[in-house]
């Protein structure tokens, strides 16, 4: 049988030499990786503590950032702002919508008052209940269009029908059934007219 020993003899090294040049090969090694493992702690150092060179960069890198945040929240701010004007507006013709009907009945009822009556006190109150209903929607940027006589838009009038009339009358509002209403230039309640055809 042929022992470790012998093996290694057959090769021409003892055991003894094998080990030495285990050792001489792994101390090579050994200072390489750590060479190795220098240089990439050096590199990490710098990547993690900037050198005075870089401040300046990251100075502006930073300005930079702060600016482009800085000017989205100014748009965030002044979309925001927009947004509740909108709500603030679409409130507003809510409740005149609601309104404009009660000022309606108030003009339905002083036509329909015989004109013997016409300065009678309670003829004077209705007047005057739909003078202060105008004042406030006046108020508000609420005015009543004017729209007799104009050509018809369908952007500011509803047509609900037709009228002969004459020729210079064609494609023009005739007649008035209800009111139009604009806050600023925003239709909250198209006028309903006969166009002439």
């Amino acid at each position: 049988m042929i022992s470790r020993l012998n093996i290694v003899s057959i090769f021409g090294f003892r055991y003894s030499d094998l080990y030495i040049i285990y050792i001489l090969m792994t101390k090579k090694e050994t200072k390489k990786t750590h060479k190795k493992k220098e240089e990439t702690k050096k590199v990490e150092e710098k990547k993690a503590s900037p050198g005075l060179e870089s401040i300046p960069e990251k100075t502006n890198e930073y300005l930079e950032g702060w600016k482009r945040i800085k000017a989205e929240f100014d748009n965030y701010r002044k979309d925001e702002q927009k947004r509740m004007q909108d709500m603030g507006i679409f409130f507003k013709a809510g409740m005149v919508l609601e309104i404009l009907p009660t000022l309606d009945s108030f003009e339905e009822a002083i036509k329909q008052v015989p004109e013997k009556d016409k300065e009678s006190d309670w003829v004077k109150g209705l007047l005057k209940i739909r003078d202060q209903l105008l004042e406030i929607l006046k108020k508000h940027d609420i005015k009543e269009m004017e729209v007799l006589g104009k050509e018809f838009d369908p952007y500011f009038h509803e047509a609900v029908g037709e009228a002969v009339g004459k020729e210079e009358n064609k494609d023009k509002i005739i007649q008035v059934l209800q009111k139009g209403y604009l806050m600023g230039d925003r239709v909250i309640r198209p006028a309903r007219v006969y166009v002439g055809k």
